[in-house]
Parts: C-alpha cells; sequence; structure tokens
C-alpha cells in the first residue's frame, strides 16, 4: 500500500499515519520515498492488540 498511496499522501500533506500489522510499536522520524525528510509523514506501527504469540525475544 505504501508504494501504491506515499504520493498521494505526501502531497496530500498528511503528518501522521496509523497502521496495524507489527507485534510492537515502532515510530520512525518522517519520511518519503525511503529517506528522512522534514515534510514527510510519520509513520506508526501497532499490531499487540490481540496479540496472542507474547512478547517479542529477538
Amino acid at each position: 500500500m505504501k508504494a501504491s498511496m506515499e504520493y498521494l499522501l505526501y502531497n496530500a500533506r498528511v503528518d501522521v499515519i496509523f497502521q496495524g500489522h507489527v507485534h510492537a510499536y515502532e515510530r520512525f522520524t518522517r519520511v518519503y520515498k525511503g529517506k528522512g525528510n522534514k515534510c514527510g509523514p510519520i509513520y506508526i506501527t501497532i499490531g499487540d492488540g490481540g496479540n496472542r504469540e507474547g512478547l517479542a525475544t529477538k
């Protein structure tokens, strides 16, 4: 989805993108096209709601 939507979100001046999948919290600097960009959005991934696997050890 990022590859197909990134240009649209960047031009719409989106500040934050919340998404779910990984069973951990991740926060990055503002990113556009895989590189730090002061105008790009911040991606926040959270997916531990309903996680039954337990804590990641690696």
